[in-house]
């Protein structure tokens, strides 16, 4: 096959390939194509040209052609609509960073994902920065530039009052159109936050906690090294040394599996692609990307630095570029303008950002939460397999359980939207508060509505004291020094393989691969870590005559008449509807129960123990007649046994419902292919 671009095209192939494209592309936003998509085809054109043949056009060709596809919208009927121009604040990355690190289920394959989030979400959010300037930019694969250590430098300077403060410059080598030009090569700084109680904004701490795990510094290698401030009586600042083999490493890499890449930089995709799970989760109910945050940059910058600072911070070649980048809602408060009364600058920012739109109660992508997945509906499955032949079962499901978000998704702003009265139980409604007054200013300030972590989340943090110091010195203390903060992230980053045992006193493995306490090789024995962590949980046990509370991680004398109660607050919240047994990292942090009264102080550590349980005990023998839940604080009801046992195994998170009986109801047989139907009416007898 030839390869494209082998000679120049016409210019007036060029413009008989975009009317055909006006006339038959495919359309997203509308019933045609857009014009944009076609300025954005027609720059790709051009840019293949310039690779490939080393070939521009005229500057009076491109503008003609441009104006031709403007045209376009009138000839051909090209759709003019745009996509929606969201704008988030540094204040929106500050609940971004919330919900991270107090709210969120998701498992990252490495917890150093979570630092290498977090540091970048300050650089996006206060300089807004394109992503293909500090991570490897999607028109560079294979490039792995962006922000490595020798781009940065960490100095400590006087500020006001004589304090010393740590702050950081980056320079910024592959800024758009400076790229491969060192002559044009910008810098940012980002200094430490002082204030004890926003140290959760401080990039610095997430930078030292990265570069101590990565070991870059000639002199310190430990937090407290930088508890110790101290300058030179004659000099202003103080550098700290970076080794000069660690010049080259990427600063935020590549997670390949459980491991930590050595040399790949982290790709802009990866970055766009964490923001738009984590922002889900969060209930934005609107796209959010990094370029989101560039536009409320955009804006902020705008309306308090002149042309030139602007045009510096945004990094564009024109003062005008900027516009752009605009916010679709006029930012002006003419309602007060027109009564002689101050503008509310805080509430229309508060209108133009996506936590205008916030909403809590929005669905959740299926790994959002720890236990086990939702279950889409048979009409989405039988689609993905018809639709992908070549599937296995498992990505069919993986696959479904997508499109089952995005249909629960749209379907929720729908029904929001027609809502004729607040729901009860959601938030948002009466029990929440969404906006105080301001009596000095006299001022409507909106306030963000912040979610409250989740029993499961709770636990979670029972058995992964690293995240739970991390929000403990960030958050909720009030005193906590700069190695107190960095200690935790330092850990989480360090790019070793993270796995997860039970606490102490419980030992890990041995670096044979054998068992601690009974020397056997349970490493090849068990091929998953929850077969390995149990058996080491087990035989500390064992040696030392104790159990172990899964509620309250203590360990209990097996002596007769011992008796264990959980602190309050700590043990098992009898009104929490979750009776599966749940896991995180391959841990069993709480047993399964059964809902049933009758069975109140019945355990299990397996989800199929729990479920054979329930299937024998309780399901079996019933009729498909009207059944209501056995949780008490619950009394759904249902039609039918399969009807009650989704229920279970959706809200209650019960394993009940196996992705095999749903593939085989539907009659998909090895590799996606749906069986007939007289296959099918077989099998279900």
């Amino acid at each position: 096959m030839a390869e494209p671009f082998q000679t120049v095209p016409p210019i007036n192939w060029v413009q008989a390939y975009l009317r055909w494209r006006a006339r038959n592309g495919t359309a997203r936003l509308g019933t045609t194509i857009t014009v944009n998509t076609l300025h954005k085809e027609f720059q790709q054109i051009r840019r293949c040209l310039r690779l490939a043949r080393d070939f521009s056009w005229p500057n009076k060709v491109v503008q003609a052609v441009k104006k031709y596809i403007d045209n376009l919208a009138k000839t051909e009927g090209a759709c003019t609509a745009t996509r929606e121009k969201t704008l988030a604040y540094a204040l929106d990355a500050d609940e971004i960073q919330f919900y991270l690190w107090n709210c969120s289920e998701y498992v990252y394959a490495h917890p150093r994902a979570m630092v290498q989030f977090s540091f970048l979400l300050h650089i996006i959010s206060v300089w807004g920065l394109r992503t293909g300037e500090i991570t490897e930019s999607t028109s560079h694969q294979g490039s792995n530039e962006g922000i490595k250590y020798g781009d940065v430098s960490l100095s400590l300077a006087r500020c006001d009052k004589g304090a010393l403060q740590y702050q950081i410059t980056i320079a910024l080598r592959n800024r758009k159109f400076c790229r491969g030009n060192e002559g044009k090569v910008k810098k940012i700084t980002l200094r430490e936050h002082m204030d004890p109680t926003q140290r959760y904004r401080c990039p610095i701490r997430k930078f030292l906690a990265l570069a101590l795990a990565d070991d870059v510094f000639v002199n310190q290698r430990l937090p407290e090294d930088f508890d110790n401030r101290w300058i030179r009586p004659t000099a202003s600042s103080r550098v700290f040394e970076i080794k000069e083999e660690k010049r080259n490493l990427p600063l935020c890499r590549k997670i390949d599996g459980l491991r930590v890449s050595e040399t790949r930089m982290q790709t802009a995709s990866s970055l766009n692609r964490i923001l738009k799970d984590i922002c889900e989760q969060c209930g934005y109910t609107e796209p959010v990307t990094t370029y989101t945050f560039r536009r409320g940059v955009a804006n902020k910058v705008e309306a308090n630095a002149s042309q030139k600072g602007t045009k510096e911070v945004l990094g564009h070649k024109g003062d005008r570029t900027w516009h752009a980048y605009a916010a679709p809602t006029i930012g002006t408060d003419a309602q007060a303008i027109a009564y002689d009364k101050p503008q509310d600058t805080e509430y229309f920012q508060f209108a133009q950002s996506i936590a205008y739109t916030r909403d809590l109660g929005a669905p959740k992508p299926a790994n959002a939460t720890l236990g086990i997945l939702c279950i889409p509906s048979e009409d989405v499955i039988r689609a993905v397999a018809q639709a992908n032949p070549t599937y296995r079962s498992g990505d069919i499901m993986k696959k479904a359980r997508r499109e089952q978000y995005k249909i629960n998704r749209q379907q929720f702003r729908k029904a929001v939207r027609s809502e004729a009265s607040p729901v009860s139980g959601v938030p948002g409604g009466d029990d929440f508060e969404a906006e105080i007054v301001h009596k000095e200013l006299g001022k409507t300030i909106p306030v963000c509505i912040r979610p409250v972590p989740s029993p499961e989340f709770t636990q979670m943090l029972k058995y992964n004291p690293l995240q739970a110091r991390v929000i403990e010195t960030l958050w909720h203390r009030k005193e906590a020094s700069l190695a107190e903060c960095v200690q935790p992230l330092m850990e989480l980053a360090n790019p070793e393989p993270f796995r997860v045992f039970y606490p102490r006193p419980v030992l890990p493995l041995n670096d044979d691969g054998t068992c601690p306490y009974c020397k056997k090789d349970i490493l090849s024995r068990y091929p998953h870590h929850l077969r390995v962590a149990l058996h080491l949980l087990d035989c500390y046990c064992n040696t030392q005559n104790v159990r172990f509370c899964f509620d309250c991680t203590e360990f209990i004398d097996q002596k007769p008449g011992t008796r264990h109660c959980c602190p309050p607050g700590v043990g098992f919240d009898p009104n929490n509807q979750v009776y599966g047994v749940i896991t995180w990292r391959g841990l069993i942090i709480r047993k399964g129960r059964c809902p049933y009264k009758l069975c109140c102080n019945s355990r299990y550590r397996h989800a199929q123990d729990l479920q054979r349980h329930i299937e024998d005990h309780h399901l079996t023998g019933l009729q498909d007649e009207p059944l209501t839940c056995p949780h008490p604080a619950c009394g759904e009801s249902c039609n039918s046994r399969e009807e009650l046992r989704t229920h279970l195994h959706t809200t209650h998170k019960i394993q009940l419902v196996r992705k095999r009986d749903l593939l085989a109801k539907i009659g998909v047989r090895g590799k996606g292919t749906i069986a007939n139907e007289a296959a099918v009416s077989n099998e279900d007898v």
